[in-house]
């Protein structure tokens, strides 16, 4: 799970134990692509699909910008994480295998 976190952002979480690290971690990688390429951060949001309005929100908030646009990513990839594990199937069709 935290690999997907850090994926896209070019940072690794696999030293990274608890939910404050992997915010830190990706609060300074934002805080960089703020600083340098804001077009690309604004694309991996969009990829995440991270919706445009609570990106708006923070973005008016004015303190702490970077971490709470670390907070979506995280709270949206373990979003993403309990869907993929609810519509898992139990086992694969046999119609299906290969």
């Amino acid at each position: 799970m935290k690999k997907k976190i850090g994926e896209g952002f070019g940072i690794s979480t696999d030293r990274l134990i608890s939910k404050q690290q992997v915010l830190a971690a990706l609060s300074a990688r934002i805080e960089q692509l703020m600083a340098a390429d804001a077009d690309l951060l604004f694309s991996l949001l969009y990829r995440l699909d991270i919706s445009e309005r609570k990106i708006k929100e923070v973005l008016k908030g004015g303190s702490e910008i970077a971490l709470h646009l670390a907070t979506l990513v995280y709270d949206r990839q373990l979003e993403k994480a309990a869907w993929r594990n609810h519509f898992k199937p139990d086992q694969p069709d046999d119609e299906l295998a290969w």
